[in-house]
């Protein structure tokens, strides 16, 4: 199981810590109405949730007292946040893991439903229409290949591979371009919600033990204490994208062009 330790620096932790209490204020909830929709007692548990949060205008001084990824996905849940984003921005990679192995399943699940074959992660819109069926919710537009013909990938696996771009970047990957932004946003604003929340209850949990093998190599260094939190992240990212990349290795370095700026970009 999971440990229970972000692996963010201190630094990310306060952006986090601010970046919760934007979402909080954003929908408009005092901190007295969270504690009581998340069934605490009001006097002492106002004060913890409080250091959860930190106000922009606050002193960065102070330190942030980050909540497990319970209690997290208990907050999330009240403010109305997509659980595997807020899992990722708070740096419990391990849990978010999990949320990512659940959305390729529920591609797999739509694959078999609707009679598909994916090579390598894609469906030839020609295959779609053999099978009476079109560009819908369930499948997005990659648009030519290198073999010329206009493909498909299942909305679940394209967000899979966009948030571990967006959110698991490799050593040495530059700054992120406003598409990448556009992305964290839409995901943030609740756009994907539903099959977020339909993929996690249809698909069961699989232990660690029965991922892909580089997933469980992944999953063990993250969660492997001996190791300093930013080779964790380091070393299960290669591994993370080296999947990513297997899964669908045309759209993956599509996404990766059009989410990375190109090395010395000034803006």
């Amino acid at each position: 199981m999971p440990k229970l330790t972000t692996l963010l620096d201190s630094r990310e932790r306060v952006r986090f810590a601010q970046w919760l209490n934007d979402q909080l204020n954003a929908r408009g909830i005092s901190k007295a109405e969270l504690v009581a929709q998340l069934g605490y007692d009001e006097e002492a548990s106002t004060e913890v949730v409080g250091r959860y949060l930190l106000d922009r205008a606050m002193s960065v001084e102070r330190k942030v007292v980050f909540p497990t990824p319970y209690t997290l996905l208990r907050i999330a849940n009240v403010l109305e946040l997509p659980s595997v984003a807020t899992l990722f921005r708070a740096g419990y990679y391990a849990h978010a893991l999990a949320e990512i192995r659940k959305l390729e399943r529920f591609s797999e699940r739509w694959y078999a439903a609707d009679r598909l074959q994916p090579v390598n992660g894609l469906i030839a819109v020609a295959q779609l229409r053999d099978r009476g069926l079109t560009s819908s919710d369930r499948y997005q537009s990659v648009g030519p290949g290198q073999s010329r013909q206009v493909s498909v990938i299942a909305v679940p696996t394209a967000l899979a591979v966009q948030m571990i771009v967006a959110w698991l970047p490799l050593r040495g990957d530059g700054r992120f371009t406003p598409e990448s932004d556009n992305f964290t946003t839409n995901v943030s604003s609740g756009k994907y919600d539903r099959l977020f929340r339909t993929a996690t209850s249809e698909v069961d949990n699989l232990e660690p033990r029965r991922w892909p093998r580089v997933l469980r190599q992944a999953h063990d260094i993250l969660n492997d204490s001996t190791l300093p939190p930013m080779v964790r992240r380091l070393a299960a990212a290669e591994l993370v994208h080296h999947w990513a990349r297997l899964l669908a290795p045309t759209f993956y370095d599509s996404v990766r062009k059009v989410f990375l700026k190109p090395p010395n970009t000034t803006t």
